[in-house]
């Protein structure tokens, strides 16, 4: 992965969304390779987490500032915009591209982009409803997932009767502990 640098910003994007695809591959392997695959990426969202995740975004520029007070950045070090993983962004516009690539080259994968309106977890579980219950019997179900409202729709899932993994990276704020 490259260093980010303002010049370097498309090759830096580029790479992230190569180690993105990688990983999305990786998990599924990981997982046994099931015949259905469902990505969903957080859309726009409703006007209540709007302003929630804008306050949230604001705050994350408010901070790098006091962290280059403090000395914890470097002063004039360059750092990518966490905001580009905003729906509508062109960093955005590019995954989705990117994604909807790596499933339209598999049986099975679908992908709900962040073109699409709604939050990830709320995609998931309306994808799940869609299902008969009949289809879950049986199956091993895999969930990798970041957001904590995940686990707690899918203990309100008829699939949770069933195997369900729920998988998530460990917080570099766990490892502190």
């Amino acid at each position: 992965m490259p260093a980010y640098t303002y010049e370097t910003e498309g090759a830096y994007e580029s790479a992230l969304i190569r180690i993105i695809k990688e990983y999305v591959v990786m998990l599924w392997n990981l997982s046994g390779r099931p015949s259905e695959v469902y990505l969903a990426v957080d859309g726009v969202v409703p006007m209540a987490k709007i302003k929630q995740q804008r306050l949230r975004r604001f705050k994350s520029v408010w901070m790098t500032v006091k962290e280059r007070e403090l000395g914890v950045r470097a002063p004039g070090e360059e750092v990518w915009d966490t905001n580009s993983i905003t729906p509508g962004t062109l960093f955005m516009e590019k995954l989705s591209i990117e994604l909807l690539k790596l499933c339209t080259g598999r049986t099975g994968w679908v992908l709900s982009g962040a073109e699409e309106e709604g939050e990830g977890e709320q995609k998931l579980m309306a994808w799940i409803r869609a299902k008969d219950p009949r289809w879950f019997e049986g199956q091993t179900i895999f969930i990798y997932g970041l957001d904590a409202d995940l686990i707690i729709l899918l203990t309100k899932c008829y699939c949770c009767t069933l195997v369900l993994n729920i998988s998530r990276d460990v917080n570099k704020y766990f490892t502190a502990l």
